[in-house]
């Protein structure tokens, strides 16, 4: 495909509207559909088409290696994708344009429809088009938009939902691949090994401790060796997530997540008390855990607790905490998702996954919150220890 053929007069008015196209409220949201159109458009009116093919695109826009699979590797067609249907929301939303910037499906290249021709100034003021001149570029006009509209939905592969994009655009816009941090729980074992498989059985003879007087001398503390189980079903989805819309992600256990890391990517911290860096924000917000608990720290009293658990840190119900900051802590966006036990972890993950749980929990988030710090307080019930769907108790965004 060769450069179209522009005069000056047309190539100004392709980049007055594609400047248009991003500031509107449709783009300005998403930095990384805001570069992905002005990447196309710009070459697109060069002719600069090797610029223009998928592979080359990753490497200049999404920092992907030259030699990247881009089979295996969708981001660049999940970005193409958002960005047609973020310029079908736009032409359905504002006025006609004097020209249409279209980038139709199967292709990288911006095409650039004229609704009518681009108005030249040369010291004289043009005559106002007749009411004639206006019907015969309103027909074609709202011709062309039914066939953006056909294209970009009908044609664009299932993406994530709106909700999705609005809650995970902040990190999915960050160049730096997302750190998954886990943390690793204190666990205790026994500081004599355990009898060889098929040995004597464990108690036949006199020799053996007691376990209610075993005490910590008997038992070693391992902090580097094991994940929780919510935390691994949490991180299970989130990378899952992140593989459906293309985006690397990193994942980090324990002592190999610095806070120069948190500076510099954006991360998602899973699970609570044994995370330290969950713990390290935790005195910062609105909305954390105590023992057992997350507590209101604007409305002292306000408390929710489990009252029913149960040894070996089981419930039938819990309550998780859902944070995504965006400005402050660390500097780079970062979601925490935390029960008080594990199965509100996993929850947790669960939720944030989903497009159909996440959106019931942000209808009634507070209103502006895509663009702000927000936190959900939400509650499960746990069956044979699964959770169940969580529902909204509390919110706060600022």
């Amino acid at each position: 495909m060769h450069a179209p053929v522009l005069d000056l007069n047309q190539r100004a008015a392709v980049e007055q509207e594609l400047e248009r196209i991003l500031q509107s409220a449709h783009f300005r949201t998403s930095r990384r559909s805001q570069q992905f159109l002005r990447y196309v458009v710009e070459h697109s009116l060069d002719g600069h088409d090797d610029r223009l093919k998928e592979r080359s695109i990753g490497v200049a826009i999404f920092d992907r290696a030259p030699d990247y699979d881009t089979g295996e590797d969708a981001t660049v067609r999940v970005a193409a994708n958002e960005v047609r249907k973020r310029l079908a929301q736009y032409h359905v939303e504002t006025p006609p344009p004097e020209v249409m910037i279209h980038v139709p499906a199967g292709s990288y290249h911006a095409e650039f429809r004229w609704v009518r021709s681009p108005q030249i100034t040369v010291g004289l003021e043009a005559p106002a088009p007749t009411a004639r001149r206006q019907r015969r570029w309103m027909l074609p006009a709202a011709l062309l938009l039914l066939a953006i509209l056909a294209t970009a939905l009908v044609l664009r592969p299932p993406g994530p939902e709106p909700v999705f994009e609005q809650f995970w655009g902040p990190l999915l816009d960050a160049r730096q691949p997302v750190l998954i941090c886990l943390a690793n729980p204190a666990v205790f074992l026994l500081a004599d090994p355990l009898p060889p498989l098929g040995g004597p059985a464990a108690g036949a003879g006199p020799e053996d401790p007691d376990p209610r007087q075993l005490g910590r001398r008997g038992l070693i503390e391992s902090l580097d060796q094991y994940v929780g189980v919510g935390d691994a079903y949490a991180a299970s989805h989130f990378t899952a997530l992140f593989s459906r819309l293309g985006r690397p992600v990193q994942i980090r256990i324990g002592r190999e997540v610095a806070f120069a890391d948190l500076r510099t990517s954006p991360a998602v911290l899973i699970g609570a008390y044994s995370n330290r860096w969950s713990m390290e924000m935790n005195p910062e917000y609105r909305f954390g855990f105590d023992r057992y608990s997350i507590v209101d720290r604007q409305q002292p009293g306000r408390v929710w607790r489990l009252e029913n658990l149960r040894p070996g840190y089981r419930s039938d119900e819990d309550y998780l905490l859902i944070s995504r900051i965006l400005h402050g802590y660390s500097g780079e966006p970062l979601v925490l998702a935390a029960g008080i036990t594990h199965a509100g972890t996993q929850a947790a993950g669960e939720l944030l996954t989903r497009p159909e749980y996440l959106e019931a929990a942000l209808r009634e988030a507070p209103p502006g919150w895509q663009g702000r710090n927000l936190q959900l307080v939400l509650h499960c019930r746990v069956v044979d220890n699964t959770p169940r769907p969580p529902r909204l108790v509390a919110s706060h965004s600022w």
